[in-house]
């Protein structure tokens, strides 16, 4: 049996041929060299591994920033914010921008426009946003690393991470709304590409003042800066280093005060080249966003409400009927309490959000909803309804006499409620702190008495 076979191998190899038998052996070698192989490409491969972000706290060493530097970065970021507002002073002269914008969108009542000059890519977003300007001072500034990825969120939407690295000077420095510090972001410009994420280190001038009118406005500017302690990240986690200047103005409509007016230049250096279509579609994104920051201006407003201790909230057996719009609970129905007055809601009237403590984000398992009424959200719309409350308590209401039921079935206040429903603000709505269990909580003289339990 072994010399046949060994007769019909050698037959066979034989009539194939020598070439052929050698493509054979050659064809096995390359097998087993690719099998030892693969251990050293695996290693190869972790080595060279992009590692996820966040990155850890503290990642870059703290930079040592003279006097003499921190002066200079003032005057860098004053300087830009005053060309921007002189520039767009000429616009207003003239009747609009030059010629060299050429307008490529709009999207949520934001005009997009973008050109080439020097190299170097601009783009320029205008337009109305439904909020007031009171309300986006809180937006704009950033005290802590979660302020600032949700900042990047709310109002551009391609936040990936972001630190805090040098507090330059904080409020009560500068003028008592602004505030600088160097700050490091990460962005993505595309969610589908990976090679259009990006890093920056810039400095960050945000706060409040007034235009060359008079005029109160919110800003932002953001310029980078090369810093040695913030290193590249390209090898490690696949960011470019973009390098870029933004500045963005929020000023008042005149012709209608819910409404405020938004301007946001920015630039991109010819470092990286940005396709049109990426640029379009990032510029249509955050457009997008802009027109949802009310309701990031209003969450950041409820969460500076304090809330009520839950030993003070009105026992849900003690209401048949909910204090706003007066559906009458039945046996399947559901009571909720406002945390902020105690007071029961049904839950038409409820709005809820993710509790955020201090700034610190908590974990998906550990997240609650907190519950606000309506009420307690009108009269956390606006800094001015809050004092406001001194004219509307000089009139002397009786408390006695006076419940939150017949003031709600009231015509005035039924014509306030159904303003709210449409741009989440009303006039009417300063009347309701008079009486309004969360007003004592707010100037800190709940806690003792308790809410006042009116049927």
């Amino acid at each position: 049996m072994v010399s046949a076979s060994t007769n019909l191998e050698s037959s066979v190899i034989t009539r194939q041929g020598p070439l052929k038998y050698m493509n054979a052996i050659q064809k096995e070698l390359s097998l087993l060299n690719g099998i030892q192989s693969r251990p050293h490409e695996r290693q190869t491969h972790l080595s060279t591994r992009i590692h996820s972000l966040p990155l850890p706290k503290h990642y870059f060493s703290l930079p040592y920033i003279s006097a003499t530097q921190v002066d200079e970065y003032e005057a860098v970021v004053e300087a830009l914010l005053q060309d921007a507002l002189e520039r767009h002073e000429r616009e207003k002269v003239n009747g609009g921008i030059d010629f060299s914008w050429r307008q490529i969108g709009k999207a949520h009542g934001i005009s997009q426009f973008i050109k080439s000059k020097d190299e170097n890519e601009y783009y320029r977003l205008e337009g109305k946003v439904r909020v007031q300007l009171s309300l986006l001072l809180r937006t704009v500034r950033a005290s802590n690393d979660d302020e600032l990825v949700a900042r990047r969120t709310a109002l551009c939407g391609d936040a990936m991470d972001g630190q805090t690295l040098y507090l330059l000077k904080d409020q009560s420095q500068v003028n008592g709304t602004s505030q600088l510090a160097i700050q490091w972001e990460a962005i993505a410009m595309s969610s589908t590409e990976k090679t259009y994420r990006y890093d920056m280190c810039a400095l960050d001038y945000a706060g409040s003042d007034q235009d060359i009118n008079g005029i109160p406005m919110v800003f932002k500017v953001s310029h980078s800066i090369h810093l040695p302690q913030c290193v590249s990240l390209f090898e490690s986690h696949g960011l470019r280093r973009l390098e870029g200047t933004e500045v963005m103005l929020l000023r008042p409509c005149p012709d209608n005060t819910m409404l405020t007016e938004i301007v946001i230049e920015g630039s991109f250096s010819s470092q990286h080249r940005i396709d049109d279509y990426v640029l379009t579609s990032y510029l249509e994104q955050r457009c997008q966003i802009l027109g949802k920051l009310a309701d990031f201006a209003l969450a950041k407003r409820l969460a500076s409400i304090p809330l009520l201790d839950r030993a003070l909230w009105i026992p849900t057996h003690e209401r048949k009927r909910c204090c706003i719009c007066m559906y009458r609970f039945h046996m399947l129905s559901r009571k909720l309490n406002c945390q902020a007055c105690g007071d029961i809601v049904c839950k038409s009237c409820v709005i809820a959000r993710k509790s955020v403590y201090d700034g610190v984000k908590k974990e998906k398992s550990l997240t609650t909803d907190i519950k606000f009424c309506k009420k307690c959200v009108i009269m956390a719309t606006d800094e001015e309804e809050r004092l406001a409350i001194h004219v509307f308590k000089a009139k002397e209401i009786d408390d006695q006499r006076f419940s939150i039921q017949d003031y709600f079935h009231s015509r005035n206040v039924k014509s306030a409620m159904n303003l709210y429903a449409q741009s989440a603000q009303s006039y009417l709505a300063k009347g309701l702190a008079a009486y309004h269990p969360m007003n004592s909580i707010a100037h800190g003289t709940a806690g003792i008495e308790g809410p006042r339990r009116l049927r």
